[in-house]
């Protein structure tokens, strides 16, 4: 019995293989969607956004309509990536825009996607389902760059109403290039360092939570060069070529009760 990772790792492989990962693309695992009461399994952002629901061969079909009914909502194309066995039933009871993928284990080294019925892509015009995916700052700094005024001490709902009269092209943009910038890191850590053949071990580099870990890391790494520096008495930074701009902030009217020394990013001080 192949479980949801398997079924989502081979999916990952046949949007790589279709180029649906290309020009600028951003993969999301895990989406929440509309207010965290769902999730969606794997994310597209491209010029659209696309959702794709998996059910594997462990899984059940019972929360599955009211799954798609929240996605078709949210998203402008929805794709179930699905077991066998699943097949049938949700051509009868899904609507007609949603795409059936099939997935095919009979080779397990080399899974089989197929499409079972071809879905249609429907642009979300609702702005308020779009733009809840934003968070409040950045809905705050796309208003105030069209000149409109907004604070982030607006509710959601006050933010989503002055949106309402703006362009749909406009909100959609805020959209994708948010959730491409706020995803793209994972993205591209998961591109640089997943197998040839994406292994379910390889989606644990598209955990949010894995690449808080690498930038803790680089930040930890950061704070222990600026002790390093810290630790280094003046003298040996004046020799080393370090400039003093202490004279130069007085005169523009800064109080400053010690030297100020300026590294120069060729700076070699012994010792660090």
């Amino acid at each position: 019995m192949f479980k949801e990772s398997n079924f989502k790792a081979a999916a990952i492989d046949w949007l790589i293989a279709k180029g649906e990962l290309d020009k600028g693309a951003v993969l999301i695992n895990e989406l929440p969607v509309d207010g965290f009461s769902r999730r969606a399994d794997l994310v597209v952002a491209n010029g659209k956004l696309q959702a794709f629901e998996i059910k594997s061969d462990a899984d059940s079909l019972i929360r599955l309509e009211g799954q798609i009914e929240t996605y078709l909502r949210f998203f402008d194309k929805v794709t179930l990536i699905c077991s066998r066995k699943f097949t049938e039933k949700a051509k009868k009871t899904l609507p007609k825009q949603v795409e059936i993928v099939e997935v095919n284990f009979a080779s397990p080294q080399s899974p089989k996607l197929i499409i079972k019925r071809r879905g249609k892509a429907e642009l979300v015009t609702s702005s308020r389902h779009f733009l809840s995916f934003v968070d409040k700052r950045h809905l705050v700094q796309a208003l105030r760059k069209r000149g409109i005024a907004s604070s982030t001490a607006d509710t959601h709902q006050e933010l989503y109403e002055k949106y309402r009269n703006l362009p749909v092209t406009f909100c959609r943009s805020v959209v994708l290039d948010y959730l491409k910038s706020k995803y793209k890191a994972t993205h591209d850590n998961f591109v640089a360092f997943r197998n040839e053949n994406t292994a379910v071990g390889d989606l644990e580099l598209l955990s949010p939570n894995k690449q808080a870990d690498i930038e803790e890391t680089a930040s930890q790494e950061d704070d222990e060069d600026l002790e390093q520096w810290g630790a280094i008495d003046d003298t040996k930074l004046m020799r080393a070529g370090a400039l003093d701009i202490t004279q130069s902030m007085k005169k523009v009217g800064m109080v400053v009760d010690k030297p100020v020394l300026v590294i120069p990013r060729a700076c070699k001080v012994s010792g660090a």
